[in-house]
């Protein structure tokens, strides 16, 4: 991707409404980007690998049961 298409994209976002957003986070094409960022979290954080890998079959879990809206309202309010 030439540097001029990565700048249209990332303007192209910026015009998403936040509905639109959570719309393409519940596509899934994100999930496994959260999970690589979580997965190295809970491992700096001293997690085994074992147990880094229970989180995340917990998360698939959420990815399916709780919608980005959701989502963002938790960790917005995380932040009152």
């Amino acid at each position: 991707m030439t540097r001029e298409e990565q700048v249209a994209l990332v303007e192209s976002m910026f015009l998403k409404s936040e509905e639109e957003v959570n719309e393409m986070f519940n596509s899934g094409m994100f999930n496994e980007i959260v999970k690589g960022f979580t997965a190295m979290l809970l491992s700096e954080g001293g997690l085994d690998d074992e147990a880094v890998k229970r989180k995340m079959r917990d998360m698939d879990s959420l990815f399916d049961e709780v919608t980005s809206a959701e989502a963002r309202r938790f960790y917005e309010r995380l932040y009152q």
